[in-house]
């Protein structure tokens, strides 16, 4: 894992192929923990780039395409083919239509404990009370029509 301080600033971000490609430098920013899944939690305004900086890390894994949006399905898993870097499986999910009962529901504790799962959890905010510490927390802001910043801090 990359020791570099927090918060890290990533700009700029004027493509979605170049927020596709940041799923690298986030995903070696991820916390690991020894006792759970790996979280990434995303936030950012609609269409700041949450979807397709997710899109990027399930490509790096090798995840099978397509990646479409969880806003609908609220959760995606992911089987990889190979494990990568201790992680055999990913959950993508939108909370921006949950909240922390209904993640609860649907089986929130049992991926949070899956130690060789990666969860990627975009509008984060909305159920933080259930996020795991440590984790990376990446926010994503317009700064142009095309320009996006990406801000990435460890929340312990």
């Amino acid at each position: 894992m990359n020791k570099a301080p927090y918060p890290t600033v990533l700009r700029p971000v004027s493509s979605a192929n170049n927020m596709r490609s940041l799923g690298k430098t986030v995903f070696e920013h991820r916390v690991h923990r020894s006792e759970g899944a790996s979280v990434i939690a995303l936030d950012g305004e609609l269409g700041s780039g949450k979807t397709t900086l997710s899109q990027g890390i399930l490509s790096l894994l090798g995840a099978r395409e397509p990646f479409p949006s969880p806003t609908f399905a609220i959760i995606l898993r992911y089987d990889l083919p190979n494990v990568v870097d201790g992680i055999a499986r990913v959950y993508h999910i939108d909370a921006y239509r949950v909240d922390a009962d209904a993640l609860r529901d649907l089986d929130w504790e049992g991926m949070c404990n899956d130690t060789e799962a990666l969860i990627l959890i975009e509008w984060a905010q909305r159920v933080a009370s259930l996020l795991p510490h440590p984790r990376l927390c990446v926010h994503c802001a317009h700064t142009s029509n095309k320009s996006r910043t990406v801000t990435l801090t460890r929340c312990v």
